[in-house]
């Protein structure tokens, strides 16, 4: 080890700062880049803290708290300002009015841990705030009176009239 460091910072008895080092807290915000872009609807509540470290498979940051349990790094922020969040409710983003249509991996909303941009709703409710904001289907049309069915539980899910009858169309046309 002693060569390594010799070799690659001239010193072999440097001692160099990493993410590994300190308390989870002082870990944690050497992550976040807290000059982020305001919430057009709520300017009030500051800047995104945007999180700068490892992201998990959705595109959440992800911190480690002891180098082996890691856990969503929004939740962590909650943590950290004994914000907890109450049973049978889920946090959602109010940064979503950003960028609501991006890809996963990219999403503004999804890196943010600002303790203040999170809200506590029903699983119902999130479902419903992310309906609203998609205005067309993935095939590009429009979610229209007309064009709009709605189905699942509360009718809480909505599908593209156009694309389920050209689906109907195109297993149709296969049978025969």
């Amino acid at each position: 080890m002693h060569y390594h460091r010799w070799q690659r910072h001239g010193d072999p008895t440097v001692t160099l700062k990493t993410r590994r080092m300190g308390t989870p807290e002082e870990r944690f915000r050497i992550q976040v880049n807290t000059d982020g872009l305001l919430i057009p609807n709520h300017p009030e509540l500051g800047p995104c803290h945007n999180w700068t470290g490892e992201m998990d498979q959705d595109g959440y940051g992800r911190f480690s708290l002891n180098h082996t349990k890691a856990v969503r790094a929004h939740n962590f922020a909650l943590s950290l300002v004994n914000r907890i969040c109450p049973e049978g409710l889920t946090p959602d983003h109010l940064c979503h009015s950003l960028n609501f249509d991006c890809p996963i991996g990219i999403c503004i909303h999804r890196t943010c841990v600002n303790p203040d941009h999170i809200d506590f709703i029903t699983q119902l409710e999130n479902v419903q705030r992310w309906t609203i904001r998609v205005t067309h289907c993935p095939q590009g049309h429009e979610y229209n009176e007309a064009n709009t069915q709605w189905k699942g539980p509360n009718r809480s899910f909505r599908s593209c009239r156009v694309c389920a009858r050209e689906y109907a169309t195109r297993r149709r046309e296969s049978r025969l």
